[in-house]
């Protein structure tokens, strides 16, 4: 068997970059097989689907609350944020909108607004609609994206470890008298 740390610098080198190169090729061609292409590329012009885009259920929050806030039908100070009229919320088509006003009935920070279970139902909605729309992954494919690079990852740790036992073995024979065994030194490292 060869062992990786006594080639000579030019093979090791070669080995190293061919190694990198396959390891890179296959995982593109293993990433192209397992996740679907996005149907289509269609313009997104839902600004609430730009906001999650952009971070999730924090921004759209963001955005609702911005949105709401310069429309007039939320007021924010100080204290928090809360609905201006309770009848508004009825009049509020967009669902993001609606669950933010009810959500600020009473006086809400981000925070609290962020917690509510129905703001949260329509963050899913607005993320499985980028899923169906092929803008953002899944859950599912980002858990075969992150197996697949557990596995590559445990195969350089093998060789790393059998590379480790080697180097270990060299070393250990060229101990001072009296160290413990983490203070090996090399033969040429010694005081001499």
């Amino acid at each position: 068997m060869v062992r990786l740390l006594t080639l000579p610098g030019p093979v090791f080198l070669q080995i190293f970059i061919s190694l990198s190169i396959l390891t890179f090729l296959g995982l593109n061609w293993l990433s192209a097989v397992l996740e679907p292409e996005p149907q289509s590329f269609a313009q997104v012009r839902d600004p609430y689907l730009i906001a999650y885009l952009r971070g999730e259920l924090d921004e759209l929050i963001r955005v609702a609350i911005l949105t709401l806030t310069l429309r007039g039908l939320l007021k924010v100070d100080s204290q928090g944020i809360q609905t201006v009229d309770a009848a508004e919320i009825k009049r509020a088509q967009v669902p993001i909108e609606k669950v933010t006003l009810t959500a600020c009935l009473q006086r809400a920070t981000p925070a609290l607004i962020e917690a509510n279970s129905r703001v949260r139902a329509v963050g899913r909605d607005y993320q499985r609609q980028l899923i169906e729309r092929g803008l953002v992954n899944s859950e599912a494919s980002l858990q075969r994206r992150w197996r697949c690079m557990g596995r590559v990852g445990r195969v350089g740790a093998i060789g790393d470890r059998q590379d480790r036992r080697g180097l270990e073995y060299r070393t250990s024979q060229h101990r001072v008298p009296g160290d413990g065994p983490d203070r090996r030194l090399f033969h040429s490292a010694e005081p001499g």
